[in-house]
């Protein structure tokens, strides 16, 4: 059996982690075995899951606690102790190249970087700074890049780095059918969160961040909400912003049209009770949401800062976070859902189906 390493600080569900979990999944376990290595000390919400697959949780150190260099030999230690003929990295910032060194020191001959976004955390200038610094350090410490998109690969790599051999687009594939959508899970859906049937149902999912942009949401639904007096506004993650945003909703008078659903672990079903799905993130990889919501059908109205390679169905439209917030409600309320066959032709067409993909993700990451 080979046996791979994927290096993360929590098996949360961030769009990375939950993107791995879909290819974990799908792979055939008598021959191939992924184990997850975390530096939080706090159990990750996919944790019992890989568990009750076979895979491990392996814990490093913090490298805030413990320092750069506990973490660096920890790092050595695992790659020595787990016999792996890969390991990969998901970061958005190159310093976490860092890791793969460690793990060539250990012994493991094949390297991934994997760039899951198009800026960092705070995109503050030390941050921005120490990026730039440790950029040339990735292509020492990695022997293959990958990335969701082209841009998020520009980010990390350079143009360069994108156009050769090394590096490999890894796609945001998922299950289809698990996303279609379905009308009785509409009705089901609606029930449990107290939701009105008859109900608009405007959704987001994603972490409560700077990054992710909820204040700029609510206030596009405080707009529609404006113009339809059944809308209902559907968050689902958990962050820290979401103080302020309650803050928000409090402030606009739409507490009690706004579900604050938490995280959920059948996020899939919630897709099939909304009408619009809107994303109007600062910056992204490539939002593994907006693929699961355009394989239920969703409409999907979101910022132009986001790739274009995300837009793969036809009721995909990007606005301008400078557009006024009622245009931003015009394109939601004028949005149609497509039927689910429609939406997996084209997704399945442009390479985001998981059994399609997999035989390549199996290649890239096992050899």
């Amino acid at each position: 059996m080979k046996k791979a390493l994927y290096i993360v600080t929590s098996m949360d569900t961030g769009g990375a982690e939950t993107v791995f979990m879909k290819y974990y999944r799908a792979l055939d376990k008598s021959r191939y075995q992924l184990d997850f290595c975390v530096s939080s000390d706090v159990p990750g919400f996919y944790d019992a899951e890989i568990e009750s697959m076979g895979g491990r949780i392996v814990h490093t150190v913090k490298k805030t606690e413990a320092g750069p260099v506990a973490s660096f030999k920890r790092l050595m230690q695992i790659a020595r102790d787990g016999g792996y003929c890969c390991a990969v990295r998901s970061s958005q910032h190159s310093l976490s190249c860092l890791d793969l060194l460690a793990m060539r020191f250990g012994g493991v001959s094949r390297t991934i970087f994997r760039s899951s976004n198009t800026g960092t955390v705070s995109n503050s200038k030390k941050e921005t700074l120490l990026h730039n610094l440790f950029k040339p350090l990735v292509r020492v410490a990695a022997t293959d890049f990958a990335a969701p998109s082209t841009e998020a690969g520009v980010y990390m790599f350079g143009k360069a780095g994108v156009s050769g051999p090394r590096f490999h687009l890894m796609k945001n594939a998922l299950n289809l059918e698990d996303y279609a959508y379905d009308a009785s899970t509409r009705d089901d859906v609606k029930r449990e969160l107290g939701v009105p049937a008859e109900s608009y149902v405007v959704g987001h999912v994603g972490r409560f961040s700077e990054q992710k942009n909820h204040l700029f949401l609510v206030d596009v639904f405080a707009e529609i909400a404006r113009r339809r007096p059944d809308a209902v506004l559907i968050l689902v993650g958990k962050g820290e912003t979401r103080t302020a945003v309650e803050r928000r909703v409090a402030e606009l008078g739409l507490t009690d049209r706004v579900v604050f659903a938490g995280v959920r672990s059948d996020v899939r079903r919630l897709y099939s009770a909304m009408d619009v799905f809107i994303f109007p993130s600062v910056y992204e990889g490539l939002p593994n949401v907006v693929v699961e919501a355009q394989a239920n059908g969703l409409p999907c109205v979101i910022s132009d800062s986001i790739t274009r390679e995300v837009g793969i169905c036809e009721n995909v439209v990007y606005k301008s976070l400078g557009d006024a917030l009622d245009e931003w409600a015009d394109a939601a309320l004028s949005a149609d859902r497509i039927g689910s066959s429609a939406s997996a032709r084209d997704l399945k067409g442009s390479g985001y189906e998981i059994n399609s993909e997999l035989p390549g993700f199996v290649r890239l990451v096992f050899g």
